[in-house]
């Protein structure tokens, strides 16, 4: 093998700085690294030092920096750098070479890739230390104190728009944690919606075409978020659709902030509330059973205890009796209880979604159930309705088959079906203005909220929270 090929082939390892000026003199391989020493070549005596008369003077301490992982193992240069002494003066000097970042032990060139692949996705720093073989915490480190720029401005940025509030229920100042205020992310079309992070509940503004958070803030109260978005006053002013839950909160906010923008009442927590309350149906039917057994064990228990003392006072042996409950035994060999349980999904699922076997289940279930295939009935007649087929339907048609839906819970007299029957009807207008902006909704939202909710699980949770903040800002902002 020729000199240049030998360069060439350990150019894929050390970087160039290292190869014009050192020489690798051993490679070391154990069970879970590669070694690869270096010493800088003796005729490279510094610049300081040309013309006088020098003589070398051994090494200074070597440096051991990480490079990429070489067959699967941890892979590191070790270099020395030579001494020269200045033999009229007696001062030592040493060559100075760019290896590294302060306050990181890699090459700049691990360290450019550490910094790109760490900030293009919310990757978990331990698949990137496993890939690397090199511990996830110095990974960690590194992007943290060197590589992000998160202690130079990072965080101090971060809370630039942070706020006082007076709170006068309690008569306490209160800061509002604000991480996210990007004017450049709000457009016509906006939603606004809520994400737990920790213990805390915040508020999340995004724009619903591209999916980009513009405002986020440690708060879910109206007159909070009133103050806290004041930097983007007037950009809200300009919004024209935003999709929200149907919290009162946030009523009151779009109202206030957002005066010119039709509000439309979130799709998919409509839908949620709906199906919440159908499953609270069929909860209601298993808790009923549930009582019954109890009920069935504590008659038992009792009259255990008679024919005890009975015994007892006849002198008698007594003999325990095991508890034992029969169940009714349904047309698919399931029990009421057994029934309701696995029937969950079959209840979120539209008809021709069933495979064979829920379709035979949902048979029996309604023959035992029938007020829970009423509910179902129901719940399939409302998202029939409140479906893109009907986007574009004329208001009195709309408004026609809805109240007519109104009317059939009412007859029905459920009480979790009636109680979102009422919420729909408390905000019809918000709920109604989803077929007069082209079916708009948070789906966007709810799907970067799982992120989020990834991003949090996947990379230690939130225990430091700034630096938490930082990452989801770059990522999602």
């Amino acid at each position: 093998m020729t000199l240049e090929l030998a360069k060439s082939l350990l150019s894929f390892i050390a970087p160039d700085v290292i190869i014009k000026n050192f020489e690798l003199v051993s490679i070391h391989e154990s069970s879970d690294c590669f070694t690869l020493s270096f010493e800088e070549f003796p005729s490279l005596t510094p610049s300081e030092l040309r013309g006088c008369d020098v003589k070398q003077d051994g090494f200074r301490n070597k440096i051991e920096l990480h490079t990429f992982p070489q067959k699967g193992k941890s892979c590191y240069l070790q270099i020395r750098r030579r001494k020269w002494t200045d033999k009229l003066t007696g001062n030592t000097f040493s060559n100075h070479y760019d290896f590294h970042k302060d306050g990181m032990k890699t090459t700049n060139e691990l360290g450019e890739f550490l910094k790109k692949i760490i900030e293009v996705s919310p990757i978990n720093f331990s698949v990137i230390g496993h890939i690397l073989q090199i511990d996830s915490t110095k990974i960690r480190r590194w992007y943290r104190d060197v590589l992000s720029g998160f202690l130079e401005s990072g965080q101090s940025e971060l809370h630039e728009h942070d706020i006082e509030f007076f709170d006068k229920l309690s008569g306490e100042i209160k800061n509002i944690f604000v991480p996210v205020c990007v004017l450049e992310n709000i457009g016509e079309d906006m939603c606004i919606d809520e994400k737990q992070i920790g213990e805390n509940f915040f508020t999340i503004i995004s724009n619903r075409k591209t999916g980009k958070l513009a405002f986020m803030a440690d708060t879910t109260r109206n007159l909070e978020l009133i103050e806290a978005s004041i930097p983007i006053k007037k950009q809200l002013e300009d919004v024209k659709i935003i999709n929200r839950d149907l919290a009162n909160c946030y009523r009151s906010f779009s109202n206030q902030a957002m005066p010119n923008a039709k509000q439309v009442g979130d799709k998919f927590h409509v839908v949620k509330l709906l199906l919440d309350a159908q499953q609270a149906i069929r909860i209601e039917q298993k808790r009923k059973i549930d009582t019954d057994k109890r009920k069935a064990h504590k008659a038992f228990k009792e009259n255990e205890k008679a024919r005890k003392a009975s015994c007892q006072k006849a002198g008698k042996k007594y003999k325990r009796q095991k508890f034992v409950y029969k169940e009714k035994v349904l047309a698919n060999s399931e029990t009421q209880s057994e029934i309701l349980r696995r029937s969950r999904f079959l209840l979120y699922q539209f008809p021709e979604q069933w495979s064979s076997k829920q379709k035979n289940r949902a048979m029996v279930l309604f023959s035992e159930f029938p007020d829970l295939e009423k509910a179902y009935n129901l719940s399939i007649k409302f998202r029939n309705w409140y479906s893109k087929k009907n986007i574009g339907t004329h208001k009195l048609i709309l408004e026609k088959d809805l109240y007519q839906w109104y009317e059939d819970v009412e007859k029905l007299g459920l009480a979790d079906l009636m109680n979102f029957s009422s919420t729909v009807e408390r905000n019809e207008e918000y709920v109604m203005n989803y077929f007069f902006t082209n079916g708009a909704s948070n789906a966007m939202a709810e799907n970067r909220n799982g992120k989020i909710k990834k991003f949090i699980n996947s990379n230690q949770g939130t225990r430091d929270r700034d630096f938490f903040f930082f990452r989801l800002k770059k990522y999602f902002a």
